[in-house]
């Protein structure tokens, strides 16, 4: 993926903070009402980024269980790049990512938030835990998250780069190939 241009003065950084000012000014603290801050922050660098945020998506692990994380971010070929947990100020991150976890939830590329604190995990482990009333931290999150890149989904891609420019090429001798045959053995080409 391409390194994001996120930075702490941008309008969605101050959106954020401005959106959970609002809800703390009006007494809401549950994950229900402070969890749409963040989403619509994953939204915008979603787009930025050529993905897109899918919430509530519906999955079933291989032992049958039924998962649903808040967000999945998906590429153009609704390939998973990455996923989001919300969570609400009350609670304990690292037990609730214990018990995603434990439930079946990915862990490649995930972020488990709340208004205040964010965990990231990649590739299973903990790569970020930060206090993200820092803006600094928050856009450090973000552009690691962003910036994930898992091995057979940048090879697929890849791979997808390549066949758009050489499909044509071939086409176009396979085209000829059949013109000059057609022109040659006319016994063939006509019952």
């Amino acid at each position: 993926m391409p390194h994001l241009n996120i930075r702490p003065t941008h309008k969605p950084i101050k959106q954020y903070y401005a959106e959970l000012e609002t809800y703390e000014r009006l007494g809401e603290q549950n994950e229900g009402t402070v969890r749409a801050a963040f989403q619509n922050l994953l939204q915008h660098y979603s787009r930025q980024a050529n993905l897109t945020l899918l919430c509530e998506k519906t999955h079933y692990t291989p032992e049958k269980r039924r998962i649903t994380p808040d967000g999945e971010v998906v590429d153009t070929f609704n390939l998973p790049f990455g996923h989001w947990e919300a969570k609400d100020t009350q609670d304990n991150l690292y037990t609730e990512a214990d018990k995603k976890f434990a439930a079946g939830y990915p862990s490649k590329n995930i972020v488990v938030q709340s208004p205040t604190h964010a965990l990231l995990y990649q590739h299973g482990e903990l790569q970020l835990d930060l206090d993200i009333r820092e803006p600094r931290n928050l856009v450090h999150v973000l552009q690691t998250f962003f910036a994930y890149q898992e091995e057979n989904i940048a090879a697929w891609h890849t791979a997808v780069t390549e066949f758009r420019e050489i499909v044509p090429e071939l086409g176009e001798k396979l085209t000829a190939l059949i013109e000059t045959e057609r022109q040659n053995n006319t016994q063939s080409f006509h019952p």
